[in-house]
Parts: structure tokens; sequence; C-alpha cells
């Protein structure tokens, strides 16, 4: 059992009656309903007091089509093709009698404890008690609805042709046909036999209301005559002394008065929707008329003494209103349920509403529930839904929604890994190139996927990769960072410098050459890094130049506390957890940004120390075709007072050089 929640300002109710709502029955202030949800998903027997809005569900396997009652029992067709048999005030629905093929589309009591049933085009009579098959009686045409007399002794279908046929059990034990008669243009809707005359009143899509005897021939009268309802007429109850109501499509209510004629009825349209069922009930001890509308509302108008109808007084929402209610409240536990109750109905509409939560919610833990929740769905319609939160706003919320359409498209997916790297965010892409790296293992087209991520963005996505690189390849190969140095990104390309220099790489043959061609690489801060691990490749030399030279001590000093590309990715994360920038630290060499004073004071190194083949790296940056990596050797040369700098400076001094002429004295000394 389950109360509603009230509007406090308009006293309406909201529910959690699911599914389009097809038939209504009212049992005192009790209104048993019967839906059908659109996407085929289970439903159940409602039973709601409309005094109190307390809901008691009885669950069915499927949907309810249409129901029937007797003094002690409801019964269910299920669009299963089950009739269902339950308590009228209490019980789960249990199956009765066969399984029909199609569906059953009505149900009507009948005498001796019998339940009429039609199906496609058979009329089937069933045993309350057992479900015992009594009857099977074929029909010439598709059966749309069925009633019985007050009695159950006369029964009448209608087809979707417009034929009108008439069986009876009087004086018989069995039902026989009577006259059958096409009485309307098009499929019957609705249909009501008189309280106290053997007459049924019938409507179809035509917008006819005929009233007919169905003793002898069947000769129908037209009651509405220019009266009828625009659009489909869907329902047909009998009120109280001489009113009946009809309702329809049109989103209205006409009360008519019985009698001969085509009297003009009194009809109601304020405060309806289009109406798929009516019945009448209680509230607050008082006659009402209930609506069914095509919104899934349940709409209460109350009826004079002369049967005449009031304003609407009630309104009755269904889940997806109750849901949509709930979200709108300020205490965030009551939001929570709501989007909790969504996921657990798991149908087209709640996921929509969830993903629209992530956008709307003021929350920040339940936007990350939100699409948690749809990716915890297992449902396809999801996976749409959950790709645009991946550049979301928040970091929490991409990661959900990666996580999500990992466990609903498969965590092998290279599709959804492509749409986090696309995003060009730190915190998906880098849990992007983790998974990769697994997947890398055994699939090239992963792996590819990580060398495009070296050029990709941002900075931290691009580490990532390379730090996945060297652990796919072996520790003692330099393959990772030869791959990156084909990337589009210059960091990443100096990044892959110092990796060399990290990993005690530079006596490999094919370092070496690496470090020689990238010192004329097209991005300065590359040549720059190639020229001083170059130099570090050199100890000796680079300690001399060191001691000599307090610009190249910091720089070959930064490159030397340059942090790991693991370390940097750890680095970023937790300062985006702690809300802080990366002010102070490059961003591009991951160096800890030492100042001044913290420089460690250089070795004294003689020049005498340095043999031919330490100089080398000099002579061959003085090759290079680059102006700046040319200037760095000649500089670094003239500082080491080695007279062959003195030609080179000079060129440059005379063609474009900056910086060059305050290299010459230093060289002319050495000369």
């Amino acid at each position: 059992m389950s109360t509603p929640v009230t509007d406090r300002f308009t006293n309406d109710k909201y529910t959690q009656i699911r599914g389009d709502l097809k038939a209504i029955l009212a049992h005192g202030v009790q209104l048993l309903i019967a839906a059908v949800h659109p996407e085929g998903q289970a439903t159940a027997l409602y039973r709601l007091n409309v005094d109190t809005g307390e809901l008691v569900v009885g669950d069915l396997p499927a949907g309810g089509v249409a129901l029937a009652a007797d003094d002690g029992h409801v019964f269910v067709a299920g669009s299963d093709g089950q009739v269902y048999k339950a308590g009228l005030d209490k019980g789960e629905p249990k199956p009765l009698g066969p399984v029909f093929d199609p569906p059953p589309v009505a149900l009507a009591p009948a005498a001796n404890g019998r339940l009429a049933v039609v199906a496609g085009k058979q009329l089937v009579i069933l045993a309350k008690k057992d479900g015992k098959e009594l009857q099977r009686i074929e029909l010439s045409e598709f059966a749309t609805t069925i009633a019985s007399d007050p009695s159950g002794t006369w029964l009448v279908v209608g087809s979707d042709r417009g034929t009108l046929s008439v069986f009876d059990c009087e004086n018989k034990e069995a039902f026989y046909a009577g006259e059958s008669k096409k009485l309307h243009e098009g499929a019957i809707t609705a249909l009501c036999f008189e309280p106290d005359e053997l007459r049924v009143m019938s409507s179809a899509v035509d917008h006819k209301l005929l009233l007919t005897h169905v003793r002898g021939d069947l000769d129908p009268e037209d009651r509405s005559g220019k009266n009828g309802h625009g659009d489909k007429t869907t329902a047909i109850v009998n009120g109280t002394g001489d009113r009946f109501y009809t309702s329809g499509l049109d989103s209205q209510i006409k009360a008519w008065v019985r009698g001969a004629g085509q009297r003009k009825p009194a009809a109601q349209k304020e405060g309806l929707a289009k109406v798929v069922a009516l019945a009448l009930g209680q509230y607050k001890g008082k006659e009402h008329l209930i609506a069914a509308c095509i919104d899934n509302t349940l709409r209460l108008f109350p009826i004079d003494a002369e049967g005449k109808l009031g304003d609407r007084e009630l309104v009755y929402y269904g889940a997806h209103q109750w849901a949509e209610y709930e979200l709108k409240r300020r205490d965030p536990k009551l939001r929570e349920a709501a989007l909790r109750a969504l996921a657990g109905w798991n149908d087209a509409k709640s996921l929509e509403t969830l993903a629209q939560r992530v956008s709307n919610d003021d929350d920040h833990g339940l936007k990350v529930l939100a699409t948690s929740l749809l990716g915890e769905s297992g449902s396809p319609r999801a996976i749409k839904l959950l790709e645009p939160l991946l550049r979301a706003g928040e970091d929490a919320v991409r990661l959900a929604a990666l996580n999500g359409l990992l466990k609903l498209e498969g965590a092998d997916s290279l599709r959804i890994f492509d749409l986090a790297l696309a995003v060009g965010k730190r915190d998906i892409g880098t849990a992007a190139i983790t998974a990769l790296t697994g997947l890398a293992r055994k699939d090239d087209l992963a792996f590819t996927r990580l060398v495009t991520a070296l050029s990709g963005q941002p900075r931290e996505v691009r580490v990532a990769a390379l730090a996945a690189l060297e652990d796919l390849h072996d520790a003692s190969s330099p393959e990772a960072e030869l791959i990156a140095l084909r990337a589009t990104q210059a960091d990443i390309r100096r990044t892959a410098l110092i990796r060399f220099y990290q990993r005690g790489m530079l006596a490999l043959p094919e370092v070496q050459a690496a470090l020689r061609r990238f010192s004329a690489d097209t991005d300065a801060g590359v040549r720059q890094a190639a020229f001083l691990i170059s130099l570090l490749a050199r100890p000796k030399l680079a300690a001399a130049l060191r001691c000599r030279d307090k610009q190249l001590h910091r720089q070959l000093h930064d490159i030397e506390t340059a942090r790991s590309p693991v370390d940097e990715v750890k680095a970023a994360a937790a300062e985006a957890a702690a809300g802080a920038g990366a002010s102070g630290k490059s961003k591009e060499t991951g160096s800890k940004g030492k100042v001044e004073d913290e420089l460690p004071k250089p070795k004294q190194v003689a020049l005498s120390e340095l043999d031919e083949a330490d100089k080398r790296p000099l002579l061959e940056a003085m090759a290079s075709r680059a102006l700046d990596t040319c200037l760095a050797g000649a500089a670094a040369l003239a500082s080491l007072q080695d007279p062959r700098a003195l030609g080179t400076l000079l060129q440059l001094s005379r063609e474009h050089a900056v910086g060059a002429g305050r290299h010459l004295q230093g060289a002319g000394r050495a000369g």
C-alpha cells in the first residue's frame, strides 16, 4: 500500500499508478483501475481509495485491458491473453481459464456464475469460479466491446465494422445467438444497457449514439442527432434517476436525459482532457463521476441531486507526474527517492527524465546519481542519453557517464573511448587511456588509439598515453618514446626526450640518433630539450658547463627534476580534486618549478678534465640547421674557452642571431 503526495495548494494527489489507463470500475470509495504500459512492461490491478488516496497494487505479469466485476470479485483481461481474477477489495490477481490468442478486448459478467469474454472473432463463456470454458461461439467479425444487462441474461457484442450481435440464455442453460445487424459505420466503441429496460445504448467512430431494443428486430433510435461527440465516444455509464453519461476523445463529458427524442445533453468541457473511461463512484460521501483521461489522470466531478455535473473537484495524477512533482521539491531526499523510482521503472520516459535531471537539479550528488542510474539501467535507450553527458560541466558526471556507457555497450567498446577522448577533458580522457591500456595488450585497434591520444587534448591525456605505451613495452625499450616523438603536439615530444634521460636510455644508439634529429625540431622547446639532454649524456661536460653558466645550470636542473608522466597525471588529478590550479608548476614539462635559491651548487670541473669526445654534443649542435641550437652549442663551447666557437659566433652575429655577440668576448679570450 502506498499513500499519495498531496499538493497543499490544489489538494490534487499524486500516485504511482503506472501505464496508460484503459478501464475503471467504482465500488463505493474504491476505484479499480486497469492500465497497459506503452512498452509492454507489467502493470497491476490498482485499487485506489478515492477518499484517502491509498493505493493497493495487485501485480500483473502484463497490462490490464478491460475490467468486469460482480458482488465479490473483479476480473481483468490481460494484454498477455490471460484473464485474471481477484477479490473485489483485496487479493492478488490469479490466472483464470485459458490463454487467449488474440488477447481479450472486453469482459462482461453473465448469469449463473459465468463470465463473457470477447477475443478476436470469438465469444467465450467461462465459469467465474474456476475458469472452465463453458462455451465458445464464433463471430463473423472482430469484436471490439461487450455489455450485459443487469441480470446477465442478455449479452450484446459490438464489432469492428459496426455490427451489433445479441446473445441470450433466457429460459436456456447456454447462450444462443439472436439478432445481428450493422447499426454503425465503423467500429463500435462503447455499449451500455439501460438499467430497467432491455435496451442497449451504443456508440461508434461515426459519432452516433443509438438506442436499440435487443428483443426481436434490431431497430435503433438515434439519440444523439447533431449533439454527439466530436471525436470517438469512449464510454457510456448509467447515472442515478433518468441520467446517463458519455465521454469522448473530444475532451467532453455529456449528461443525457433518458427518453424519446433527440434531447440536447449538458456538456462538461472545463477541467477535462481526452477521456478513455468513466465510472460512477463515491467521494467524501457524495456521488461523483470519475473520468480516466488519456494523460493518465483521474478527474472527479460532483453530481447534484438532478444528475448535473459540477466543476472538477479533484485530480489524481499517475506515476510519472508523481515523479515530476517530487523532483521539484526542495528536499534532496525526496528527489533522490523519485530518481530511484524512475530507475526502477526503466522505461523511455523515466530514462529521459533521469537525463534531464542531470542538467536541472541543483544538487551535485543527485546529478551524479541520475547519471549512474542511467548507466545501471541496462537499457539500450540510455546510451543516447548518456553520450551528451560526457560533455557535462562536472567531472564526476562525466566519469559516471563514461562508466555507464561502458556497462551498456561493453567494456571493450572502442566507440565509447573515441567519444570520451574527443571531449578533451582530463578526467574521462585519462580514464579512457587507463581502460585502453588493458585492451591494447590484445587489440591492435586499442593500441592505435593510444598512439592517436599522444596528439589529443589536454596534456594530461597525452602524458597518460605515453605512460600507457611505456607500460605496454619492455622496461628497457625506448619504443614508447620513439612513438611519442611522432606526435603532433610539441610538449609530448619534449616529454618523450626527457623520458630518455629519466629512464637511463641515453647510451642507446637509437636514442642518440633521436636527440640529434630533434635538435632541429620545428618547435623551439623540443630543440632546447634535445640539446640539454645531449649534454646530460656527457656527465663531465654537463658539470663543466654548470659551473660556468648559471642559466644553463638551471635549465639542466629543470630537466633532472621533471616529473614522470605517472606522477604528473596523479598531481593534476589531485590538484583538480582540491580545486587548485597548476600555478607555479610547469604544465609542459612537469617541472617542480624550483626557485633560484633552491638550485644545488654546481661542482667545479677543470677544463683539463674534458677530452674531445666530451665536447662532441656541442660540435654537433653547432652543425645544426636550427639557428638557436647552433647558437646554444657555440655559446656552450665558448664558455669552455674553445676557440672553435669564435668562427660560428662571428658568422651568427653578422647574420641575424640575437645574443651571439655577448659570447664573442669569451671566445676571443680563448683564442
